[in-house]
């Protein structure tokens, strides 16, 4: 069984009314937390492939260290952590219906004076974008250098990982589910959200032999390139109207932009054989991967109001989402190798 534990960061500790009325940047998690977050997944299904591993079944072969080839294809499936630090802008004036005294949104009078107020939106924040992913995986390793320390090792490596967690970046306003709930607040909500799609990764590196007899276990030092598809999604929701109730009807835009991350890092990684059936071995695996990146890590782009009916609503809310930090991503896996017919 695999226990997965979720951390919750508490709420922003301060005076609610000052909280609302100024922009908020999110804490940033310090260093030793990323990396932890990155590498608890992995200690967790190496947990779990080792319980497995000491009930495998009679018929299991072992593999001894001296017998092996001098190539050894192998795939793996794998599940692990990704994080990244992201800063987000989100600036504009938007029309509202709002009463001067809004705490949350500064609004003042048009010129000439409406029934309409001009809320100005700015807002700042940086959030890691982190969570969980699966991944494919194949490796190739060459030829030992029997003479060398540990019996160093070429490998290339290369896989695929799909995450599943969007994050929101900064934000400002009341959620949608408050709207309605005060008459002098701007009913209006800005929010810019990081959506990493996927990434994809390939590399090498040597790996050195421990020096054990039995259950080969290689320690693996690489570089590689990484690839990080992420959205980055300007969203604004606002009142557009009032239903025959008289109860406000929001609405919202949105517009995602996509971004290709390039990044360069090195990587360390554990990889063993726990028992062969025939020419087929089964084992483990756990990597962590740094990337910095290179090239472009900044999108900008506007996000139009959804607006009242009738129009105007003011001007578009401008949008800067900037991933410059480096990646992190740890991943842990069961691993299948074809090492022939060992004599």
């Amino acid at each position: 069984m695999i226990c997965i534990l979720v951390h919750r960061k508490p709420a922003l500790p301060g005076d609610p009314a000052l909280t609302r009325s100024l922009p908020t940047r999110s804490p940033l998690p310090d260093a030793r937390t990323r990396w932890w977050s990155a590498l608890r997944m992995p200690f967790a299904v190496l947990l779990a492939i080792g319980s497995i591993a000491v009930q495998l079944p009679a018929s299991a072969e072992e593999v001894y260290s001296d017998d092996l080839p001098d190539w050894i294809p192998s795939f793996a499936v794998g599940a692990g952590i990704y994080s990244r630090d992201v800063d987000g802008v989100a600036e504009g004036t938007i029309l509202s219906g709002a009463s001067v005294q809004s705490t949350q949104i500064k609004c003042t009078q048009t010129n000439p004076p409406s029934n309409r107020r001009q809320c100005e939106i700015f807002t700042k924040g940086s959030e890691a974008v982190d969570g969980f992913s699966l991944s494919l995986q194949g490796a190739l390793l060459g030829p030992a250098w029997e003479d060398g320390p540990w019996r160093p090792r070429p490998f290339v490596q290369g896989g695929y990982g799909y995450p599943f967690k969007k994050r929101r970046v900064t934000s400002q306003g009341q959620k949608k589910d408050d709207f309605d709930s005060n008459f002098q607040e701007a009913d209006i909500r800005v929010e810019l959200i990081g959506d990493p799609q996927h990434f994809w990764w390939m590399g090498g590196g040597v790996a050195f032999q421990l020096p054990v007899e039995t259950y080969p276990t290689w320690i693996k030092l690489g570089v590689n390139y990484i690839e990080d598809k992420e959205d980055a999604i300007g969203k604004v929701t606002q009142v557009i109207g009032l239903d025959v109730n008289n109860d406000e009807i929001p609405g919202s835009n949105q517009v995602s932009k996509g971004l290709r991350l390039s990044n360069i890092g090195p990587s360390i990684g554990v990889e063993a054989i726990v028992a062969r059936f025939g020419p087929v071995a089964f084992g483990f695996s756990a990597d962590f991967f740094v990337g910095f990146p290179v090239g472009s890590t900044k999108k900008r782009f506007v996000t139009e109001a959804p607006g009242f009916e009738p129009p105007p609503t003011g001007g578009p809310t401008f949008f800067k989402y900037d991933a410059d930090s480096p990646w992190f991503f740890g991943n842990a896996g069961v691993r299948i190798l074809w090492i022939g017919t060992l004599d």
